[in-house]
């Protein structure tokens, strides 16, 4: 079952090192920026522009730090209520899939599961609809087939015994089989195309949405913009102070 203190505890741990990185790296960034802008704007004549160029590129990196924790909230918040997925924190991973179960990541072990009988913020119980220590997963319309470690928390241990299923998602009915070759038998019997799939790359290609391209896009493009700005602050007054130098004799 999911550790939910074990989670929380990951999720502010994961908070504090990333604060901690993301204040020391703005810090630097900032003292950086301030010497870069004054030292292309010193010979600018306009003293308050100057100040005001140096100003912009010592607090630019403060901005973007808290730029990104509000764009991170933002995702994190959509992907967690709306989406049915993750966060991108601690030590769980979560994603939906379309025929209405979920994938959930625990410490590495993952877990086939119905939302709709299961209640994610507690604890996933051991039922029919439900399979910890999935290795392997092929979706086939309203039927998923797979194989899992047997005994929970698997072992993930070279030669741990695993058994194989045909869980059934209209109904919620989940047969076990005994072998691979139980398993193929019963697929061709379904006419389903036996082609499982390591449980990782399964998650991967329904936890990514068009919803997490607009997330990079708000964090990156935003600040780019005023990046741009301020450099063109700085290059104009920087030409402005070499059409104030009289040309030599």
């Amino acid at each position: 079952m999911p550790r939910r203190g074990a989670a929380e505890v990951g999720i502010g741990f994961v908070l504090f090192i990333f604060g901690i990185l993301g204040l020391a790296g703005a810090f630097a960034l900032s003292k950086i920026g301030a010497y870069i802008a004054v030292r292309w704007t010193r010979d600018g004549g306009d003293e308050a522009a100057v100040a005001r160029a140096m100003r912009a590129a010592a607090l630019l990196p403060y901005a973007c730090l808290a730029w990104a924790a509000a764009v991170f909230i933002f995702a994190g918040f959509i992907n967690s209520v709306y989406l049915g997925r993750d966060a991108l924190l601690g030590d769980t991973a979560r994603t939906p899939l379309p025929n209405g179960y979920a994938l959930l990541f625990v410490d590495g072990d993952a877990t086939v599961f119905n939302p709709a009988t299961q209640h994610f913020g507690s604890s996933i119980g051991n039922q029919q609809d439900a399979i910890f220590g999935v290795l392997d997963l092929q979706l086939a319309g309203p039927r998923m087939l797979g194989d899992f470690e047997v005994g929970f928390p698997p072992t993930y241990k070279a030669g741990a015994p695993r058994r194989y299923f045909v869980l059934d998602t209209r109904s919620g009915v989940r047969g076990d089989l005994a072998n691979a070759n139980a398993l193929r038998d019963t697929s061709s019997a379904l006419g389903i195309t036996l082609a499982l799939e390591p449980i990782d790359t399964v998650f991967t290609r329904y936890r990514w949405t068009w919803f997490d391209l607009l997330a990079v896009i708000l964090l990156v493009v935003p600040p780019m913009i005023v990046v741009g700005l301020i450099a063109k602050s700085v290059v104009r007054i920087r030409r402005a102070g070499g059409r104030r130098v009289a040309p030599a004799v």
